[in-house]
């Protein structure tokens, strides 16, 4: 979605540019420069009045691209990150949207985190929310995905 421009009505967006491989077009290295990454802790995404908040949101643009349930392994599992998104943080409300939650217009990506752990999903869904493990494993025993050595 963001490497490619966006068009409605006649009207093309580009929403970001990444870097290029080579600086033989200057004016890509402007737009490349342009990029503006935001980190935005602790936003209050809902309109509707609800009192949550999102403990990380990394903006690019403006635009979300990852928000972040933050836990400590010593007080909270990552179970405590992933029940809280299913149970808590639900795009539809009493009929009322929470347009930051929405599938295809909130983030790209939601993260549940702790110390040693993380897992991803790209559809907040109620009950039917479904997290993948987004480790780095190693020989040594951790899990998620194996690494080469």
């Amino acid at each position: 979605m963001l490497r490619h421009t966006l068009a409605d009505r006649g009207a093309h967006f580009q929403l970001c540019t990444f870097k290029p491989d080579y600086d033989l077009n200057p004016d890509l290295l402007v737009r490349y420069s342009a990029n503006r990454l935001r980190v935005a802790p602790e936003l209050i995404y809902s309109p509707n009045g609800y009192d949550g908040h999102i403990d990380l949101t990394l903006l690019l643009n403006g635009l979300p691209i990852a928000k972040l349930e933050l836990k400590s392994a010593f007080k909270q599992s990552l179970n405590a990150a992933k029940l809280q998104y299913i149970n808590d943080r639900q795009p539809k409300t009493e009929n009322k949207s929470e347009p930051l939650l929405i599938f295809k217009r909130g983030a790209l990506v939601y993260f549940a985190v702790n110390q040693y752990e993380v897992a991803m999903t790209t559809k907040l869904d109620g009950k039917k929310t479904f997290f993948l493990t987004f480790n780095r494993g190693a020989a040594a025993g951790r899990v998620g995905n194996d690494q080469p050595l």
